[in-house]
This record gives C-alpha cells, sequence and structure tokens, in this order.
C-alpha cells in the first residue's frame, strides 16, 4: 500500500517518508484510509512511544506523511542478528509499550500491523 523513504530536508534534516504507492492513489477507498493513518497519528502526538507525524502532503497526484526518522534497529532485525531475546528483556519491553497501546485504545485507535518490523 506504501513505501517508506529516509529523506532529508535542505538544512539536513532527516526524516521518515512514507508515500502512498502511485497504482493505488486513483482508488479513494485507499486514499481515506491514509488518510486516517495519517489522523490516527496526528492524534497520538502525546504518546511519545509512537512514532511522530511531522506533516501531510496531498496534491492528487500523490499523497505522503513525513514522520520523524527513527536511529537504529527494529525488533526484527535486532532478533535476526542476535537471536530471540530473553525473557526479561522482552517483559521489560512490554511494560514499555503496553501503556501505549492502551492509550492508543482509549482512543479506538487499533494498530493493524502489529510486527517486530514496527518496533524501534
Amino acid at each position: 500500500m506504501s513505501t517508506v523513504y529516509l529523506a532529508e530536508n535542505d538544512i539536513g534534516d532527516q526524516f521518515a517518508l512514507k508515500t502512498l504507492n502511485l497504482d493505488l492513489i486513483q482508488q479513494e477507498s485507499i486514499r481515506n484510509r491514509f488518510r486516517n493513518e495519517m489522523e490516527a497519528l496526528k492524534s497520538l502526538r502525546d504518546i511519545e512511544q509512537v512514532c511522530q507525524i511531522k506533516d501531510f502532503y496531498e496534491d492528487g497526484q500523490q499523497m505522503a506523511i513525513v514522520m520523524e526518522y527513527l536511529t537504529g534497529h527494529d525488533l526484527l532485525r535486532f532478533i535476526r542478528l542476535n537471536g530471540p531475546v530473553p525473557p526479561q528483556q522482552l517483559i521489560d519491553w512490554m511494560r514499555m509499550l503496553l501503556p501505549a497501546f492502551a492509550r492508543c485504545h482509549d482512543r479506538k485507535i487499533v494498530h493493524r500491523d502489529v510486527k517486530p518490523s514496527n518496533f524501534s
């Protein structure tokens, strides 16, 4: 549905640019889903554990969400490099993440793509 790029502005700030795939731009339902994702991210700005949205772009030919760029490795890469996560480490990480999920759910927002590569 979308592709994420590492981008840099004219003053050297890096950010993630999530663009809607061009072959889907004509589908109103897909455009609405992309807008809904942007609105959800915008409404979660007060939650530290959620990737922060910086801007949104739409011109009829393209749609993009500009988000903060997170450095480091995602959980999937960590597992590939280090093997299984020790139980205590996993418990510690979940204690940091689960309150953010609870706050999202309190706002009727459900993350529909929970997987190791989406956690940094």
